[in-house]
């Protein structure tokens, strides 16, 4: 079982997955449970479905559809070593896998999160336009400077907001995190740090008259 959605949503399809996967007065046999939904501790998954499920939480970004992603694993001390390299063979197909240790996953899953790069090319682009470069020319070479942009990107469709959204759940982590560094001047020091690169080009160019 794979649990594949939104934070917000997890109380509910743990619920309906309580109704049909593992009614009351049935046996319940051990479920193997992958958990994608970020921020969602192991102790709240476990605490809605019971001792029956093991999980193995895990930390896959969207560019994984293109073969292209960085997966991080954490497996709780009940899962077998045989469903273990089950879940690992399984990502692997889509990107490199790292066992992260469950002490240290909420950490991980914070700190290498696609968003943060589609974060940094949308401040990137914004600071390039304020500094005088055309809109279109911004995103296009804001999209080449990450394969993972560029792939997801396709031939333009796909804008770096909508990617930004698609990375960074509203009321999640990754937003939470961009939220607070762009608060923090984040947007401002890209900026303030192309506005020095562009003066000093400028004086070096005085002197070499």
């Amino acid at each position: 079982m794979i649990i594949a959605v939104r934070p917000d949503a997890v109380r509910g399809l743990l619920g309906e997955i309580q109704l049909v996967a593992l009614p009351s007065g049935e046996p319940r046999r051990p479920l193997l449970a992958i958990s994608l939904a970020a921020g969602v501790p192991l102790k709240v998954l476990r605490a809605r479905l019971g001792a029956p499920v093991r999980w193995a939480p895990c930390n896959a970004e969207p560019v994984c559809r293109m073969a292209k992603g960085l997966t991080g694993l954490a497996f709780s001390r009940d899962i077998t070593p045989s469903d273990q390299r089950k879940i690992r063979s399984l990502f692997a197909r889509v990107g490199i896998v790292l066992e992260i240790p469950e002490k240290q996953f909420v950490t991980f899953s914070v700190t290498y999160s696609s968003s943060h790069g589609y974060h940094a090319l949308s401040a990137l682009a914004e600071s390039a336009i304020k500094i005088g470069l055309d809109f279109q020319t911004a995103i296009a070479a804001a999209r080449r400077l990450s394969p993972t942009v560029s792939i997801t990107g396709g031939k333009g469709k796909t804008t770096i907001a909508e990617l930004l959204n698609e990375a960074a759940t509203p009321g999640g982590v990754a937003e939470a995190t961009m939220s607070e560094m762009d608060k923090s001047g984040y947007r401002r020091a890209i900026q303030n740090g192309l506005r020095a690169g562009l003066r000093r080009t400028r004086a070096n160019a005085k002197r070499s008259k």
